[in-house]
């Protein structure tokens, strides 16, 4: 049996330039994917003076002071439910209302700060989650978010 002299030259030469380059994406890291930080959510900021309480039955909004001016815009609440059959074509089901229209369900004196609670509760049902937030309606038109919590509840 001949062997050709120039194809095993040819052969040994690519299995060595084939060699090379492997060593050198495999020592350097080259196209390695970059393990880049996992950007944090930005926490959602509630208007000074409001807290939020969340279950599956129901929201609390605690207001410090009794100050309900301050949040004069609606607020609007988004309730997933779990059968999509139950909500709207955007799938969930919308609710709005304006704290002014409540009435608190309590009144809580705590080293001299009064505080208030309004309770809304969350339509029936089993619910995945909900969103919770405030928006405007600049010149009739829909909507400018104020700000906007999410709570998952099937977790």
């Amino acid at each position: 049996m001949k062997v050709d002299l120039k194809i095993l030259s040819g052969v040994l030469f690519f299995s060595l330039i084939a060699i090379g380059v492997l060593s050198f994406v495999r020592w350097t890291g080259v196209g390695r994917v970059a393990d880049l930080p996992v950007s944090a959510v930005a926490p959602v900021v509630l208007p000074q003076g409001l807290d939020v309480m969340v279950t599956s039955a129901e929201i609390t909004l605690e207001v410090k002071a009794c100050d309900i001016d301050k949040l004069g815009d609606e607020f609007f609440l988004h309730t997933y439910p779990a059968d999509v059959s139950s909500a709207g074509p955007e799938g969930f089901i919308n609710q709005q209302f304006n704290l002014k229209a409540l009435k608190p369900i309590e009144y809580k004196d705590q080293a001299g700060l009064r505080s208030c609670r309004y309770r809304v509760e969350l339509s029936p049902g089993a619910n995945t989650r909900v969103a919770l937030g405030q928006f405007r309606a600049p010149e009739g038109r829909c909507c400018e978010i104020l700000w906007n919590k999410e709570v998952k509840l099937d977790e």
